[in-house]
């Protein structure tokens, strides 16, 4: 096997980012961090995402850990609706 040891990796031109035209992968234990904006576009598989703050337009699929007290702009259902699915259902008192 091949290693490449290098201070500094641009594209060829000096003025823009480096393409990974076959991807990229890092490895299990490691840690990708990217400061200012990462931008994806396909498919991107993560294990573990610290995130201090995101803006997405799609949807993410995941597990969310913490009590999601910071969540913001999340759907919901109005009390009334609420009180007619209970009544259409039956129930004399909320059950989980």
């Amino acid at each position: 096997m091949s290693k490449i040891k290098v201070n500094y990796v641009t594209n060829k031109t000096e003025n823009g980012a480096v393409e990974l035209s076959k991807g990229a992968s890092i490895p299990n234990g490691k840690t990708l961090t990217a400061n200012g904006n990462a931008t994806a576009t396909g498919t991107v598989t993560v294990g573990t995402v610290n995130v201090s703050s995101a803006t997405v337009t799609g949807n993410i699929n995941g597990n969310l850990s913490g009590d999601g007290s910071n969540l913001s702009n999340l759907p919901s259902v109005n009390v009334g609706r609420i009180m007619a699915i209970k009544r259409i259902l039956g129930y004399d008192e909320f059950r989980a």
